[in-house]
């Protein structure tokens, strides 16, 4: 079955992501004033060992939309390398679907159950050492945010099982609706005087808020209801079966998730035990306001993500190609426009509130050097990945355990302050994975850099204004 993306599907995406950008943002002018600096820099280091914590998935979660995608698709069985081309008009294999979709119910269960082990136990003690005189409040928030990290993520494959069919704006009125609800109860928490209490309660909210209607959702599609139940019985082999397929892949793509999450979040992490909690919230607040804008720019990427898996099992190139150009041009024309933005006004936005954190411009220019070309290196390797072949691991290991060696040499040996955050990133990306893995993708996809950027703005001239479209091919 063809998957297309509509464009309510993209209007609805960007209405998550802007409520998503009110929680991260327009919320943060009464976190900084609400929430003392201190406290802060512990909120962010919640938010850093918590992303750590969750990569326990160990990459499931992109090798199950990209299976479920195949199931969808009509694929007769899941392979462990590679994908088996189909026609373009087959139908859904539901049962394979449903299967899948069985498994990550256990899954999911399980590994959730050993992510709030780990928090509650190396992650309460962290949390006391840095707390400085307050422990009692940090360890209670923490035990609140540690539970709404286990719901999270053992609830996480019904948003997944929506997007893997194309179900994007579904998926993203359960966000919207989530975002809804964590906005009122981070605001009137905050009124209340509740501080990183009342942040940690609004995301337990909006988890569970996210689960239940992406949920709800699913099972109301008439294409879902009339044929798939999570009550169906098979035997353990079945299931079992499956299992051993995903991981083949998982744990690649578990080891890239734990060095991609390492690489953004060891940063935080050495920024609260090395320079302490307050330079920690200015380097926190720097690295939210730039995960706010790459995540933006990647937005239109992610809608596409089951259109790029369905072209490919049915061995479409012109419509990966449209798709994938009209993805990275989007992304950087996003976060090109956001940066200057940033640079131009964010800092004296800030000065006007009164903030207890300021905002260093420099500092932000200076993480975005690397940030940005990581981000896009994360984009062409997810491409890769979807033809179901994971070659860039090997060398984001590397890179990540060279982020760590700089991050200490930087900041706890040279005493270069945040400055050591920041080379430590430039130098550990610039080394090797910007520039290879594009180069790749770019090579399967058989374009050239020039190719791309001319079919991704003849791509964003149709979106907009119902252009014709040009081949890249010929150029």
């Amino acid at each position: 079955m063809k998957i297309n993306t509509k464009k309510m599907d993209v209007i609805w995406s960007y209405l998550g992501y802007a409520l998503n950008l009110a929680i991260n943002v327009i919320l943060l002018p009464w976190i900084l004033q609400a929430v003392p600096r201190s406290e802060l820099g512990i909120w962010y280091t919640f938010a850093s060992i918590s992303a750590i914590v969750n990569t326990v998935d160990f990459g499931f979660s992109p090798t199950i939309i990209r299976n479920l995608t195949y199931a969808w698709s009509g694929a007769k069985v899941l392979k462990t390398t590679g994908v088996q081309y189909i026609e373009k008009d087959s139908s859904p294999n539901y049962e394979l679907f449903n299967k899948v979709l069985i498994a990550c119910k256990y899954l999911y269960l399980g590994i959730s159950i050993f992510a709030l082990f780990i928090l509650l136990t190396i992650g309460s003690v962290y949390v006391s050492s840095i707390s400085e005189g307050l422990v009692k409040k940090a360890l209670l928030a923490w035990m609140i945010y540690a539970f709404a990290c286990f719901l999270n993520l053992y609830y996480s494959y019904w948003p997944l099982a929506l997007k893997s069919i194309g179900k994007m704006a579904e998926a993203q009125k359960s966000t919207v609706a989530s975002k809804i609800i964590q906005f009122i109860a981070s605001l009137v928490g905050l009124k209340l005087g509740g501080d990183i209490i009342a942040l940690a309660v609004a995301y337990l909210l909006s988890g569970l808020a996210l689960r239940i209607c992406s949920k709800l959702y699913f099972f109301r599609l008439d294409e879902i209801k009339n044929y798939l139940s999570l009550d169906m019985h098979y035997e353990r082999k079945e299931i079992f079966q499956i299992f051993r397929t995903l991981w083949v892949n998982a744990k690649k793509a578990g080891i890239s998730t734990i060095s991609t999450t390492v690489m953004s979040q060891a940063g935080t992490i050495v920024c609260s035990g090395v320079l302490g909690v307050n330079s920690t919230a200015e380097y926190g607040l720097v690295l939210q306001l730039i995960t706010v804008l790459v995540g933006v720019g990647q937005i239109i990427y992610q809608i596409h993500i089951p259109v790029l898996t369905n072209a490919k099992i049915i061995n479409d190139l012109e419509r990966q190609q449209r798709k994938f150009s009209l993805s990275v041009v989007g992304f950087f024309l996003i976060t090109i426009m956001g940066m200057f933005f940033c640079v131009l006004f964010l800092g004296d936005i800030i000065s006007l509130i009164k903030s207890n954190t300021v905002f260093n411009n420099t500092l932000f220019l200076g993480v975005a050097l690397y940030y940005i070309p990581e981000n896009n290196y994360s984009i062409h390797a997810s491409y890769i990945s979807i033809g179901n072949e994971l070659p860039f691991v090997k060398s984001l290991v590397f890179t990540s355990l060279l982020r760590i060696l700089l991050l200490f040499l930087g900041t706890y040996i040279l005493r270069l302050g945040l400055w050591g955050i920041v080379f430590a990133g430039i130098i550990s990306d610039y080394v090797y994975i910007i520039w290879k893995w594009p180069s790749v993708a770019l090579k399967q996809l058989q374009l050239t850099p020039l190719q791309l950027i001319k079919v991704g703005f003849s791509e964003l001239y149709r979106l907009f204004f119902g252009g014709r479209l040009q081949k890249a091919k010929g150029f």
